[in-house]
């Protein structure tokens, strides 16, 4: 009987155990803003000036990027097609088969989803790190 018994739990054991990552990617949608903390070159701006992000899903494991910049002057920037691929530590951000960024838990930020981003486009350098709202 007690051979039985183990043999029963024996799966729920395994898939207990399981860690939970796979659940990330669908919170990862959503409105990120930053703040002179993460970001020191926000220091002097007004918290009605400061970069905020918006994430859309798309179909499978690709999101498109809208970074909304209010100064030095008010500018859209969109990145289409960002891969989101598990890592060691969180999860990594692809742009254009580029690592592009990552988004995890930091925790001297009290274990906050901490996203940052930074892709090369063909005119500038997009750099973005905040926290979802």
């Amino acid at each position: 009987m007690k051979y039985w018994m183990r043999l029963w739990l024996l799966p729920f054991g395994l898939f207990s155990c399981e860690k939970a990552d796979h659940q990330d990617p669908e919170i990862l949608e959503g409105r990120y803003l930053t703040n002179p903390l993460l970001d020191f070159r926000c220091i002097a701006l007004p918290a009605d000036q400061l970069p905020t992000l918006e994430i859309v899903k798309n179909s499978g494991n690709t999101y498109d990027f809208k970074l909304h910049q209010y100064f030095p002057e008010k500018k859209i920037t969109e990145l289409r097609q960002i891969l989101l691929a598990p890592s060691a530590q969180g999860f990594k951000l692809r742009y254009k088969n580029q690592d592009a960024g990552t988004w995890k838990n930091e925790e001297f930020l009290d274990n906050r989803k901490i996203l940052t981003l930074s892709a090369q486009l063909e005119d500038e350098f997009v750099y973005f790190v905040g926290e979802k709202k």
